[in-house]
């Protein structure tokens, strides 16, 4: 049956095979298996696929890391993969000066530490699945002398050399999978003098083990026996691996369920467009001398809680006034050296976790009361200190994003203590420095010395010097409060004297000139208006149309219908209504209502019935002023208001002389509504005074002249009216109208900017943008009579800026903010394309005081938001008829010198060059997934598209919570390149997750936007599943899958949003590697979460075609070796 020349062959081969086998069994080459490595979990597969770059028999151990560990590898990973050029992160480094050092005793003394602690002979593995650490059993130490004492002169100092070794040493950082994760450099300075650099990864080591394996290493070299250790750091991974993670998940969640939205420090202190310094960390030093220490520790023992406990309630204070918010959180590290594991205080390892600290500032609780709290949170938090960070920040329901960027240290092992110690081999140390790097925007380390000491580690990327520096110094001077304070915790002062004194000269505007003021600023606008009439009598005041009216002529009809008026019984304070198209008639009934003494009230004919019937009812008017065209309407709105009719009325027998009316500053000059948070317009009433100075600062800052032209085209129910009617009267220029309906035409603006010789106008940015695309388009000749153009009203953006200089570059242009309750304006700021990003709203105008004020009404230093409060001569009187109202928005000045401040509700913050930042109103923000956002900031990015005329966005609940929803009109808006265009220019969080195209957008009776109306957004089709296409976006959706532990994962979905985070990174950027061969670089994933996005990237499109190739071998080659092992088993 068999051929015997085959069976001689076959015997042969197994002869072969079974001398090959014994050679190899006596060679000595180590085999292991998963069972050598119980803790690591590993299947054959998974062993044979680990990348560890020594062989076999140098594996003593496998097993996995700790969450902390987990979270650091996967900042070290991705500092790696950054390709900054600053040092990485979790690369520390520890720095001295020794006398009388023996290098070889030394070297010797360092060896034996690394043969004595496994984690110093530990390396880090990135795996499909969770990472691993192995274990050496042998590993050689990098010891390295250099000898510097003649690389030094006097103009490169011997100080300059070793920072320069040191800096060479922590960039060249350690490849993680290769132990040890440590360099020894000795520098020789003098013949005596050596000085230590010690380079080592806070993986392996957290601070209390550096001060142990430092005095470990100086026990040794001094000939002094080492305790031996009880139990290895694999002992505290089995101690984590049987924890309860049920009650931790319970108390982390009602831990943090006061928390609405992470605390991150860098983007709040930030201003935009704001350049940081290069690349790389920087530390900030500041030390209490020991008197405020001792104070601050007696203080602590007053109130029955630590120290640590004082030095996190001030920075929680301090954290709380730069973020605004009224809960905060920030980063502390726990010692997790659990009480129930043997040995665990004696053994080396990183053993702390950063868990967050939630606070909440209770601003009227006692001050005792209140620190108690925070330090029995951080009693109860000890029992649940092992948690991940990562889970914790899935469980505080913010989406999975990081909870802060603030980390606070307080440590007790001070590695001087250590140096102190030793001594008795003739060692001297000197110079200590410890340098500890966290990817953290900013890191406090503090420990207590002679006198408390506080470092201020920084990413010099995310916060700038002047801010850490800045930080630091509040923090110095809340603690030395801390130490005497006895009030309410928020009484607590949080602003150091000296910033608060930069701030004084920035609040008040500088005050009008003495000719300015002798000129402009001591007579209401009619006076001055008067003046010019007598002056230039023939001049042209104002132009409408193809009519026009002299200032002689302008001002006798005035007089004529201010005489009429008070024969009508109109007196001093009264209020008259005008309800006029923009006309001539219009003109004069403005100046003839002031010259009559009273106070006008601008009906818009624009508005709807109901809206100008609630204003004539609210102000009392009784007179109403105006045109033939809206007798009718006007006439119907109120049976108790009497009706003159501007364009019909016989005034030629009054006087053409001015009325003998005597004014007071304090008069009311005009009444503008605004809208109302109750849904009822509220009346602002403004006072010569405030009008009077706001004219003369505008005629200080802007000059204008004889040959000037203001176009007026707001409708005159908006205070920006008020300037474009009275400022070109009262100097002498011209005033031009615009035609009804005019403002709204950018081509009809060009064509009266042509006609008229235009010089001065005004736009919101909204029309600007408009008015500057036309130009763009057709051609800016028109323009060329254009020297000042104003803009307020709306946020003006950086680029709407930049294109409006570009195209009139022989126009100045200025940006004014104010709110109608303080006549018109109150800062200013010239504009100048600068590349910042940022327009600032300036510096305040003559008379007006700016204050940025928290919560409690203190004072908050530059760069840190609060809410602008105004004071000075250019308040109005108040709400009309509104006392409580008034109230409450106009309070007295907490300075106590009888003032008032008008609150505006606008956040702001003072930059360093003292002008005032707007970002934004404060009742206009929403989070999303745990991010606050400015809406309008979404807003004007999506009316910057083609095509867009109106949008808003809210925030709207969706299948997984709150969404950003935009509505667009008209609804030809194309949504998809809408969402493309949004994508490229906004943040994924930014990115409205549907758009709902409409013909137009509701409006209500109060001319708002009516949200009511607005149909509710549908999400379906955005949360569609979508299948994979092609092999490499299946393939990847498999991984995710199994990754995300979900069922199935669409092509569009996003990764973070099905419960992804940086470790879930991690495990991905694994999985492809080791099934796939495909190198995806950590970042990858963050900067195209969906799996189409992902494929589609061009720098990896090349490799995605080659996919699957390695995995057929790799799968081949498995399947050999695991039949192979199945016959042997047999």
């Amino acid at each position: 049956r068999h051929d015997p020349t085959r069976i001689q062959a076959l015997a042969q081969q197994y002869e072969a095979a079974l001398r090959a086998l014994v050679a190899h069994c006596v060679s000595g080459v180590h085999c292991v298996t998963p069972s050598d490595f119980p803790l690591a979990g590993l299947t054959w597969e998974g062993l044979r696929a680990l990348d560890i770059p020594a062989p076999a028999n140098q594996w003593q151990d496998l097993y996995p890391v700790t969450p902390m560990q987990a979270g650091m590898l996967f900042h070290s990973v991705w500092d790696a993969a950054s390709g900054d050029d600053q040092a990485p992160a979790y690369v520390n480094q520890l720095r001295v000066d020794i006398d009388g050092l023996d290098v070889e005793r030394f070297r010797s003394a360092w060896a034996s530490a690394l043969a004595r602690h496994d984690v110093l002979r530990t390396g880090f593995l990135q795996r499909a699945g969770a990472p691993l650490q192995w274990v050496a059993r042998d590993v050689t130490l990098p010891y390295t002398v250099i000898d510097a004492r003649n690389h030094h002169n006097a103009s490169h100092p011997v100080a300059t050399v070793l920072d320069a070794q040191a800096g060479t040493d922590l960039m060249q950082g350690f490849d993680l999978a290769l132990p040890p994760l440590l360099r020894v450099t000795l520098m020789r300075t003098a013949e005596q003098r050596y000085h230590l650099i010690w380079t080592f990864h806070h993986l392996q080591l957290d601070g209390w083990s550096v001060t142990r394996l430092l005095g470990e290493v100086l026990r040794t070299y001094e000939g002094l026996p080492v305790a031996a250790g009880v139990g290895r750091y694999r002992d505290y991974l089995t101690w984590l691996a049987n924890r309860n993670e049920t009650d931790t998940q319970a108390y982390w969640r009602g831990c943090l369920q006061a928390l609405t939205e992470p605390s991150l420090l860098a983007p709040a202190l930030q201003v935009r467009g704001e350049r940081t310094a290069a690349a790389g960390y920087a530390d900030v030093h500041t030390r209490m001398d020991p008197a405020a220490s001792l104070a601050l520790t007696e203080r602590a023992r007053h109130h029955r809680v630590t120290v640590n406990t004082l030095l996190q309630a001030a920075w929680a204070r301090i954290l709380a006034q730069a973020t605004g918010q009224s809960t905060v959180v920030f980063g502390v590290t726990t010692s997790g050296r659990p009480d129930t594991l043997a040995g665990a205080q004696h053994m080396l390892g990183l053993f702390i976790n950063t868990m967050p600290l939630a606070v909440t500032i209770a601003s009227d609780a006692a001050l005792g009361d209140w620190l108690r709290g925070i330090q029995n949170q951080n009693l109860t938090s000890r029992e649940h200190e092992h948690a991940p960070l990562f889970d914790v920040q899935r469980w505080a329901g913010q989406g999975g994003s990081a909870l802060f960027d603030t980390l606070l240290v307080f440590e007790n092992y001070p590695v001087d203590a250590a140096l102190k110690t030793q001594g008795s081999a003739g060692l001297r140390f000197a110079n200590l420095q410890n340098n500890e790097q966290t990817h953290y925007a900013l890191t406090l380390v503090v420990t207590q010395q002679p006198g408390l000491s506080l470092q201020l580690s920084y990413d010099r990327s995310r916060v700038s010097d002047a801010v850490a520096q800045a930080l630091a110094q509040r923090l110095h001077y809340v603690l030395a409060r801390l130490a005497a304070h006895e009030g309410r915790v928020g009484a607590l002062p949080l602003t150091p004297p000296n910033e608060l004194a930069l701030l004084s000269p920035n609040e008040s505007g500088l005050p009008l000139s003495a000719e300015v003021a002798s000129e402009f600023g001591a007579l209401p606008v009619h006076r001055q208006f008067e003046r010019q009439a007598r002056l230039w009598a023939d001049r042209i005041a104002v132009t409408c149309l193809d009519a026009s009216l002299t200032y002689g002529e302008l001002d006798r009809r005035a007089n004529q219908l201010a005489h009429h008026l008070q024969r009508m019984g109109v007196r001093a304070e009264q209020c008259v209504g005008i309800a006029a198209e923009r006309s001539l008639e219009l003109v004069v009934a403005l100046l003839a209502v002031l010259k009559a003494g009273a106070a006008y009230v601008p009906l818009d004919p624009d508005y709807p019935n109901d809206r100008l019937a609630y204003m004539l009812q609210d102000s009392g008017v009784s007179l109403l002023l105006t045109q033939s065209g809206l007798a009718a309407r006007m006439g119907k709105l109120s049976s108790s208001t009497t009706l003159m009719v501007l364009d019909q009325m016989d005034v030629a027998s009054e006087p053409v002389t001015p009325p003998d009316v005597t004014h007071h500053p304090e008069n009311l000059a005009y009444v503008i509504y605004t809208s109302g948070s109750t849904g009822k317009p509220k009346g602002a009433a403004n006072r010569h005074v405030a009008l009077t100075n706001r004219l003369a600062w505008m005629q200080q800052a802007y000059g204008l002249k004889a040959d000037d032209v203001v176009l007026q085209k707001t409708p005159f129910s908006f205070d920006v009216s008020v300037w474009e009617f009275f400022w070109p009267l009262m100097t002498g220029a011209r005033l031009a109208l615009a035609g009804p309906g005019d403002h709204r035409d950018p081509a009809r603006l060009s064509a009266l900017i042509r006609e008229q010789g235009v010089t001065t106008l005004h736009f919101v940015p909204s029309m600007l943008h408009a008015f500057i695309s036309h130009a763009e388009q057709a051609g800016a000749e028109s323009c060329t009579t254009l020297r000042r153009i104003v803009c307020s009203g709306e946020a003006l953006g950086a680029d709407l800026q930049a294109r409006c200089l570009a195209l009139l570059p022989q126009a100045g242009m200025y940006n004014l903010y104010g709110p109608t309750e303080a006549a018109i304006d109150v800062t200013h700021w010239t504009c100048v394309d600068d590349d910042s990003g940022v327009v600032p709203i300036g510096y305040p105008i003559a008379g007006i005081q700016t204050r940025v004020l928290d919560a409690q009404l203190n004072p908050v230093p530059i760069g840190v938001s609060g809410e602008l409060y105004l004071g000075g001569v250019g308040l109005a009187r108040g709400y009309l008829n509104r006392a409580g109202l008034t109230s409450d928005r106009f309070i007295a000045d907490p300075d106590g010198q009888g003032g008032r401040l008008y609150r505006t509700g606008d956040l702001v913050r003072w930059m360093q060059d003292g002008q005032l930042e707007y970002l934004g109103r404060l009742d206009h923000q929403v989070k999303i997934r745990g991010l606050r956002i400015e809406l309008g900031e979404i807003e004007a990015a999506i009316s910057s598209h083609p095509g867009v005329e109106q949008v808003a966005v809210l925030a709207q609940d969706g299948p997984s919570g709150a969404r950003l929803v935009a509505y667009v009109a008209p609804a030809t808006v194309d949504a998809t390149a809408l969402r493309s265009a949004l994508s490229a220019a906004l943040p994924d969080y930014m990115v409205p997750a549907a758009f709902t195209p409409l013909n137009r957008l509701p409006i209500n009776a109060n001319g708002k936007l009516d949200r009511k109306a607005l149909p509710k957004a549908e999400f379906a089709a955005s949360q569609a599943y979508v299948a994979p296409e092609g092999q490499a976006e299946v393939r990847l959706a498999e991984v995710w899958a199994q990754v995300l532990d979900t069922a199935r994962v669409g092509r569009h979905d996003n990764f973070f949003e099905l419960g992804g985070d940086s470790i879930a990174v991690m495990e991905v950027v694994a999985a492809v590697k080791q099934v796939h061969g495909i190198d995806v670089p950590l970042r990858t994933l963050f900067d195209a979460p969906t799996i189409a996005q992902l494929v589609a990237l061009p720098q990896l499109h090349a490799l995605w075609g080659a996919m699957g190739e390695g995995a057929k071998e790799r799968q081949a080659e498995f399947a050999a070796i695991d039949s192979l092992l199945n016959e042997l088993e047999m």
